[in-house]
C-alpha cells in the first residue's frame, strides 16, 4: 500500500483591535447610573451549550499537544467561527452598516464577551456580555424618549460611568456616553483615563445588536455550529497525532513497506498502529466515533451486530477455502470486517459495553485472520 503525509495548512483567525478615535463633544445634560460589578458566573445560557463547549474545551487540548500553530478557523453557512490561541471560542454574531460584532467565550472559564467593530476604521472595543445586556437594556429605554428631544439642543448624556473594557487587548475603564446633534444620536465609549473617544457606533443599531447578540442567539449558535467545529477539531487533533507516530516511527515502517507485497498479513489490519500506518483519511463524528474510514462511511453507533453476522458467514466460507484464488472471492467480505473492526477500535470515547464488544469480536475475527494468512502463504509455494 502506498503511503501519503498529509501537510495541513492552516488560516489564522484575525481580530483587529484598533484606538484612538477623534471627535468633540460638546456637553449639557447629565444622567449617571453605574455598572455593578459581578463575580457571578452567568454567561452560558443553558446545560446543552455548557456540555458542548465543555467537549470543545477538551478536544483543544489534545490538539495543542500535536500542533505547533495556536490558531484555527472554520468558516459555515451563515456563521464565522474560530478558535483562538488562549482557548476564546469567537464567532460573527452581527455585520452591516460598517458594524460588526463578535461573541467571545473564553473556553476556561466560560465568561462571554461582546467585542463591537467598525469595518470602516477597524477601531473596536471588548466588554462582557453582562455589562453589554445592561447597556443595550438601557438605550432601549433611552431610544424611545430622544425622539422628543430639542433637536436644535446638542447634549450627552452619561449612560454608564464605568464599564471595564478591552482595546488591542488592554484593559482600559470607560464610560458609555450617548451624544445627540440634530437627528444624529451616537453612543460613544470614552476613556476615564484621558476622556478620549475608543468606539462610536449608531443608537439606532441598538436594536438589532441586543437581539442578535442575546443570551438565546448566542445558545442558539452554540447548539447549531459547535458539533461541526467539534469534528473539525477532534479530526485535526488525530491527524496531527498520526501523523506525530508516523515521523516517529518512520524507520520500521519504511522497511515494512518494502517487502508488503509479500510479507503483509491480514491480522496487522486489526492492530491499532498499524491501523494508523494503513489509513491517513480517518474522520470523526463529534462523539468520538469513527464517522468515515477511506470510502467507508459509518453510523454514529456501534455496529457489532453488523460484524458478528460477517464473521458468522466468512467462518462457514473459510471451511471450504483451500487457495488464494478460492480466497480472493471472499475478498470483500474480508475488507468489510476489517473496516467494521478498525472503526470500533478507532473510537475516541469508547463505552465500557463498547469495549467488552470489540474484545469479544476481535477474539473471533483473529483466529479466521490467522488461517487466511496461512492460506495466502501455502499458495505461494
Amino acid at each position: 500500500m502506498k503511503k501519503i503525509l498529509v501537510m495541513m495548512t492552516l488560516v489564522n483567525f484575525l481580530i483587529g483591535c484598533n484606538q484612538n478615535q477623534s471627535k468633540d463633544i460638546t456637553g449639557k445634560n447629565t444622567v449617571v447610573e453605574k455598572v455593578e460589578s459581578s463575580n457571578k458566573n452567568n454567561n452560558i445560557y443553558n446545560k446543552n451549550s455548557m456540555e458542548i463547549l465543555e467537549k470543545l474545551k477538551k478536544n483543544l487540548k489534545i490538539l495543542y499537544t500535536y500542533s505547533t500553530e495556536k490558531r484555527y478557523d472554520f468558516t459555515y453557512p451563515n456563521e464565522y467561527l474560530g478558535i483562538l490561541e488562549n482557548n476564546d471560542y469567537v464567532y460573527m454574531s452581527y455585520s452591516e452598516n460598517r458594524i460588526y460584532t463578535f461573541v467571545k467565550i473564553n473556553l476556561e472559564n466560560f465568561q462571554s464577551s461582546i467585542i463591537l467593530g467598525n469595518n470602516y476604521n477597524e477601531r473596536s472595543i471588548e466588554i462582557s456580555q453582562e455589562d453589554f445586556s445592561k447597556l443595550i437594556k438601557k438605550l432601549r429605554e433611552i431610544s424611545v424618549s430622544t425622539k422628543f428631544f430639542n433637536l436644535e439642543e446638542e447634549m450627552e448624556i452619561i449612560i454608564f460611568d464605568d464599564i471595564a473594557g478591552k482595546v488591542q487587548n488592554q484593559n482600559v475603564n470607560t464610560k458609555v456616553i450617548l451624544e445627540k446633534k440634530g437627528n444624529e444620536s451616537d453612543i460613544i465609549f470614552k476613556n476615564l483615563a484621558d476622556d478620549g473617544p475608543l468606539f462610536t457606533l449608531d443608537l439606532k443599531l441598538i436594536e438589532i445588536l441586543g437581539t442578535e447578540n442575546n443570551s438565546e442567539a448566542i445558545n442558539q449558535v452554540i447548539n447549531k455550529y459547535s458539533d461541526v467545529l467539534l469534528e473539525k477539531i477532534i479530526n485535526l487533533g488525530q491527524k496531527y497525532e498520526q501523523l506525530n507516530y508516523l515521523v516517529k516511527n518512520s524507520k520500521e515502517i519504511v522497511s515494512y513497506l518494502n517487502n508488503e507485497s509479500t510479507n503483509f498479513k491480514y491480522v496487522d489490519f486489526l492492530e491499532y498502529n498499524k491501523i494508523r500506518e494503513y489509513n491517513l483519511d480517518i474522520n470523526y463524528y463529534s462523539s468520538g466515533r469513527v464517522k468515515s474510514i477511506g470510502d467507508y462511511e459509518f453510523e454514529n453507533n456501534s455496529n457489532s451486530e453488523v460484524i458478528t453476522k460477517d464473521i458468522k458467514l466468512l467462518k462457514e466460507n473459510l471451511e471450504n477455502v483451500k487457495t488464494r484464488e478460492q480466497l480472493n472471492y471472499y475478498n470483500k467480505n474480508i475488507f468489510n470486517i476489517i473496516y467494521f473492526v478498525q472503526k470500533e477500535e478507532l473510537n475516541l470515547n469508547p463505552t465500557e459495553k463498547d469495549k467488552e464488544n470489540l474484545k469479544e469480536l476481535k477474539e473471533k475475527v483473529i483466529p479466521l485472520f490467522i488461517k487466511i494468512d496461512e492460506i495466502k502463504e501455502f499458495s505461494k509455494k
